[in-house]
């Protein structure tokens, strides 16, 4: 199915999004992780960029190749992987853990969407890691101008303490969600997105002709580089394949020469023998 409407990080770059909305966008990611965790699978991976909106503002989950399988609800994986900056203090540690590491995900996404990105994005990715497991739930911008049913959302999802972090059926019936809007209103957004992402794309292309322009000789500069680069090659080939012949003919007549007075050239791997001395 083809989702022509882009990623959630589209969105997020280029609009403000309402609490409503963003509820939306929280409720069918749930949805999609309700049916995941029930046949025991982690998806690993949550965040913006895998979240795919058609233009009637349909959502899709996407990107599965960070999926973990789960042979029960007790069983618990260690390996590290996701993207730094919205794994779970426990991946970060290389704790064992279960399908809670994406509702951590999630609340990192939901940041994303209240303030364009996620926490320490400015950070390495390793400096990243690090605070993670040194600050645990980060901390937002502006809490304050956020509803309670949001930060009620916010802070069950990022409970540092797994055993006590909220399932995905628990919080497809928390309070936020219950309010979130109607996906169509999520139509508008897309639509921005792509003609943001749109113009963009022109002043890119703007930009690339008038350097062209300005400099109308890179062009034929570099064409003749690569003239000149394979030219060499093909020289440096030749005397190459030159000097081989030279070599073989050589060696031929030394050993024409070795069979006319009765010796043969000691094999290879006697020649590199060494005699015992007394």
């Amino acid at each position: 199915e083809y989702m022509e409407g882009g990623s959630l990080t589209d969105i997020v770059t280029h609009s403000i999004m309402t609490e409503g909305q963003m509820g939306a966008v929280c409720r069918e990611t749930l949805k999609g992780l309700r049916f995941l965790h029930s046949k025991g699978i982690i998806h690993r991976d949550i965040k913006s960029d895998n979240i795919l909106l058609s233009l009637t503002g349909d959502i899709k989950l996407t990107d599965f190749g960070f999926c973990a399988q789960i042979k029960d609800h007790a069983s618990k994986r260690n390996t590290m992987v996701g993207t730094p900056y919205w794994m779970a203090p426990e991946i970060v540690k290389k704790k064992a853990y279960g399908p809670k590491v994406d509702l951590w995900s999630l609340g990192i996404m939901t940041i994303e969407m209240i303030e364009g990105e996620p926490p320490y994005l400015n950070e390495t990715p390793l400096r990243a890691l690090f605070l993670i497991t040194t600050n645990g739930k980060p901390q937002l911008k502006d809490r304050e101008s956020l509803s309670s049913e949001l930060q009620e959302f916010l802070d069950a999802c990022l409970e540092v303490n797994p055993d006590k972090r909220a399932n995905s059926v628990q919080l497809l019936n928390s309070k936020f969600i219950e309010m979130a809007a109607n996906n169509l209103t999520l139509a508008p957004l897309v639509q921005l997105a792509r003609t943001e992402k749109q113009k963009e794309q022109e002043q890119d292309q703007e930009q690339e002709q008038q350097d062209s322009e300005e400099d109308p000789d890179h062009e034929q500069e570099d064409y003749e580089e690569q003239e000149y680069v394979q030219e060499h090659v093909r020289a440096n080939v030749q005397e190459y394949v030159s000097d081989q012949e030279e070599e073989g003919e050589e060696e031929e007549q030394e050993k024409n020469q070795l069979h006319q007075h009765g010796h043969e050239p000691l094999p290879v791997s006697y020649t590199h023998l060494t005699l015992p001395t007394n």
